[in-house]
């Protein structure tokens, strides 16, 4: 006979460690963005302190001209550096996200299958093609789930791959600017 008593508190049990794991991959990812939200802020106040002294000191029209060229340049640099920072920092957060679900799934999984396997043992005669629907079922979910992790997966490199040749060309196109307006 199942103690369904003891399943219960297991389960509770496993769904409150699951609930405060879900909770400290929330906050240290909230952490790194506002890490580096700050980072970013400090940067900027200390580049703008910068850029007025050197405006400050500018000699002439030209002096204003060129150093206007320069601003602009180092801040579409930094913008897309951000950008890219952003993107990594939640890059990395989705991948915890997803591993810890996938976690989650498996142990689910793993929990129901024993279940099923302990309920057929002490199942009374007559219930095999129940219990063998319900273990199909089980299979057959988590078939599903693996095809749609790979599937995010890929969809989650390509996305990767495209964002990066994105901020790379940004970046080039940055740098060539300056040299085409010269010529």
């Amino acid at each position: 006979m199942i103690n369904v008593n003891n399943h219960f508190a297991d389960a509770q049990k496993a769904a409150a460690e699951q609930g405060a794991r879900f909770a400290h991959i929330s906050l240290a990812n909230t952490q790194k963005f506002v890490d580096l939200q700050m980072k970013i802020a400090e940067s900027t106040v200390a580049d703008m302190t910068e850029a007025a002294k050197t405006i400050a000191a500018a000699k002439d029209l030209n002096d204003l001209i060129a150093l206007r060229s320069k601003l602009a340049e180092s801040s579409v640099e930094k913008s897309v550096s951000y950008g890219k920072a952003v993107y990594e920092t939640a890059t990395k957060a989705q991948s915890e996200v997803s591993q810890f679900m996938q976690d989650s799934f498996a142990k689910i999984n793993s929990d129901l299958t024993t279940a099923v396997e302990t309920a057929t043992k002490s199942a009374p005669n007559g219930t095999d093609a129940l219990l063998s629907a319900v273990k199909s079922t089980v299979a057959a979910t988590s078939a599903a789930v693996d095809n749609m992790t790979k599937a995010a997966k890929q969809v989650a490199e390509m996305t990767e791959s495209t964002v990066k040749a994105a901020a790379t060309a940004t970046a080039d196109a940055v740098k060539a600017a300056p040299k085409r307006a010269a010529a």
